[in-house]
Parts: structure tokens; C-alpha cells; sequence
């Protein structure tokens, strides 16, 4: 079992509840090794909404892995991150992930 750092804790004003389920990950893929898709399943749970970092890695290929495992996804329009790269700011990564998932792979979801 790894020991994990200061970096893998949540942050401190997130409201967490004692019913909150957390699983842990080791690669881009949410569901890759996790439990994520069995106890989603299970619970018949069919539908989900997903944010985090970084864009163009971890959340893109989540979102592609849940659309191809079934599941309707729903992303808010800025819940996710990204740092600039040697080609594109972090803005046009998210503006370019944002054109591909919608209608696609997701409903993007403005508050």
C-alpha cells in the first residue's frame, strides 16, 4: 500500500461527509485498477459529473473511458485545469477539449 503525501490529501474546505466513498488512482484513467465502474454499477449509479486537473491527461481520458463504458457524463464548464505546454496556453487546451467533448462524450454544464 503506497504512503501518500500532503499532495494526494483533499483540501481542507471541501465539505466532506462520513458516507463520502474515495478511490485512489495511479494512472489518467479513473476507472483503470480503481473500483470506480463496479461500484458505480452496483449502485446503479448511471450518470456522472466530473471536474478536476489536468485537461488534456487525467480528465480527458476519464471522460472518454466513462462515455465508452456507458456511462452519461456531465462536465462543468470550468471545473477542470491545466498548465500551458510548449504549443498551446492552458486556455486553448481547455477551449479544444471543450469543443471535443461536447455533444460527443458530454454535456458541459454552465452555472
Amino acid at each position: 500500500m503506497p504512503v501518500f503525501s500532503r499532495e494526494w490529501s483533499l483540501f481542507d474546505d471541501l465539505h466532506n461527509q462520513a458516507t463520502d466513498r474515495y478511490f485512489n488512482k495511479y494512472r489518467p484513467d479513473s476507472f483503470y485498477q480503481t473500483g470506480l465502474e463496479s461500484f458505480l454499477k452496483l449502485n446503479k449509479i448511471s450518470s456522472i459529473e466530473l471536474c478536476g486537473a489536468q485537461t488534456e491527461y487525467c480528465v480527458d481520458t476519464t471522460i472518454r473511458a466513462a462515455f465508452y463504458l456507458g456511462f452519461q457524463i456531465s462536465v462543468l464548464k470550468d471545473g477542470f485545469s491545466t498548465f500551458d505546454n510548449e504549443i498551446l496556453t492552458a486556455k486553448q487546451i481547455n477551449q479544444y477539449h471543450l469543443y471535443i467533448w461536447q455533444g460527443t462524450f458530454a454535456k458541459i454544464v454552465e452555472i
